[in-house]
């Protein structure tokens, strides 16, 4: 295999890595009326704010029936697992 063959397939490979990454994001959508931002997964940890019914986000984790999610201004939060459903 030629160098420019080489360099083609590294290229289409990081690609395709980057293109699949956004394809193949999960997203939650909050089914609650109102739902707390948790800063850890569990209602122990402080809350943050709130979210609507209706509103989607990124889940970048999950753990013990709690999802971590990417709020619009970036920051990270977690809702429990029962008041939201995955889309």
């Amino acid at each position: 295999m030629g160098r420019l063959e080489k360099h083609t397939l590294l290229w289409m490979v990081g690609l395709l890595c980057l293109l699949s990454s956004g394809l193949l994001a999960a997203e939650l959508e909050v089914t609650a009326r109102r739902l707390n931002l948790r800063s850890g997964p569990g209602t122990r940890y402080r809350i943050l704010g709130q979210v609507r019914r209706g509103d989607r986000f990124p889940i970048l984790a999950s753990r013990r029936g709690w999802y971590q999610i990417r709020l619009p201004d970036g920051r990270k939060a977690w809702v429990i697992g029962s008041l939201v459903r995955r889309l």
